[in-house]
């Protein structure tokens, strides 16, 4: 670092000028700035967890889950007039499914009235037999209709990690769908759904319009890993989903698909990894979209070396950029999100810190060049810290988790 004090006589020619004047501008440039993160109220209680937050036409809309004489209730809260207003109950049961990895969510529709949200409740008596319930609001979140399953198979099996996009035809939705699974076979007991059958996981999807019809039900994929969260992003070319696949000898990279004319197109690997697990890692990929830019990042072990990668698409996903590691090592825990604005991509994702989780968030621009990269939060390792989730609004990002020391829901904005 240079520093001239007022006591310090400093005398250059114009040519020493002009190479110091160089040398302060060179080393400023090097200077990455920070972010400036800022907490925010928000109305969740003590023993509230499984937060996620989305951006509606007007603003953001937070949800998230508390339990109450084991009952599990889910609520949303608006944010507008840079505030959390108070909460709104969208449903509450003794019967569902709450996972660390697999939890509810909320969309808005277009027309900023409809907004739709999601949950898994059980079926049966299996640990993983559970639907996924979706229901309807029509005045922007303040009541909610009857709930409705939106797979149509009947079986008694695991339907989850539930991801959704806005389409001209109402709602995308994608979830795992295990129908096909059998009752046999432990395929990974080491994580945390093991237990499954020895039949095979699908990836699916259908249409929620703003009446509550469900149409346009298609399987997107035949055998993908049983418990690793999807993503889709509805981009100007359409919507694309990402999901972690499984090949018949255990080698599960990131896979995507378009949705083009109600056809889904055959799976292609985002890269290949050859990431080969003999169990469900836990960690699946994330995607974002802004015009024609994509964007899509997850998390591998291959080459036994843990690491979070980002590749870039200028042209709608037809192609994609060679990865650019975004963080590597030992440290790194994953748990993944990604948004995108007009100028820029931002990342989040876990490290280990000793016996804290650092969540860090990257920023780079479109054409992949990193602009600034810092911890932003800390947080407990243990599982109960779950996934942060992240929205950009304008030049705004909002990131939501769980924190676990004070067993609430952290809200932060950060610019």
């Amino acid at each position: 670092m240079i520093v001239f004090t007022s006591h310090t006589k400093v005398y250059l020619s114009k040519m020493k000028t002009i190479t110091v004047l160089s040398i302060l501008i060179f080393l400023s440039c090097q200077v990455e700035p920070t972010f400036v993160v800022t907490e925010l109220a928000n109305p969740s209680k003590t023993g509230s967890g499984e937060p996620f937050i989305v951006r509606d036409q007007d603003n953001l809309i937070l949800s998230w889950i508390e339990e109450q004489d084991s009952v599990d209730i889910l609520y949303a809260s608006r944010y507008q007039d840079n505030a959390f207003e108070s909460e709104t109950e969208i449903a509450r049961s003794p019967d569902w499914f709450v996972n660390w990895a697999d939890f509810p969510g909320i969309a808005s529709y277009q027309d900023g009235q409809h907004v739709l949200s999601y949950w898994l409740e059980k079926s049966s008596e299996g640990t993983y037999d559970y639907d996924v319930h979706i229901s309807l609001s029509e005045d922007k979140g303040e009541s909610w209709g009857l709930s409705k399953i939106i797979h149509n198979d009947g079986v008694s099996a695991e339907h989850g990690f539930v991801s959704t996009a806005l389409t001209d035809d109402g709602m995308l939705v994608v979830w795992l769908d295990g129908r096909e699974m059998t009752a046999s076979h432990d395929h990974g007991s080491d994580h945390d759904h093991g237990g499954h059958g020895g039949g095979s996981m699908t990836l699916r999807s259908a249409i929620v319009s703003t009446s509550g019809i469900i149409s346009n039900r298609l399987q997107i994929d035949n055998r993908v890993c049983e418990c690793c969260q999807t993503d889709v992003v509805n981009a100007s070319c359409g919507p694309i989903a990402v999901y972690r696949n499984r090949s018949e000898d255990e080698v599960r990279d990131v896979y995507y698909s378009r949705l083009i004319n109600s056809i889904w197109t055959d799976p292609k690997p985002l890269y290949v990894d050859n990431w080969k697990i003999n169990g469900c890692p836990v960690n699946g990929p994330r995607i974002a979209a802004y015009d024609q830019a994509v964007s899509a990042v997850w998390y591998s072990q291959s080459d036994d070396t843990p690491k979070v990668q980002l590749v870039i698409s200028d042209d709608c996903a037809a192609t994609f950029s060679e990865p650019i590691l975004i963080a590597t090592g030992d440290k790194v825990m994953g748990r993944l999100d990604i948004q995108m604005n007009q100028q820029s991509i931002y990342v989040t994702y876990m490290e280990q810190d000793t016996s804290w989780a650092n969540i860090m968030l990257s920023e780079y621009s479109h054409t992949g060049q990193l602009i600034r990269q810092s911890q932003i939060a800390q947080n407990e390792l243990s599982r109960k810290s779950g996934f942060p989730r992240m929205v950009a609004q304008e030049n705004q990002i909002f990131v939501v988790f769980r924190d676990v020391k004070l067993d609430k829901i952290q809200t932060v904005k950060v610019l």
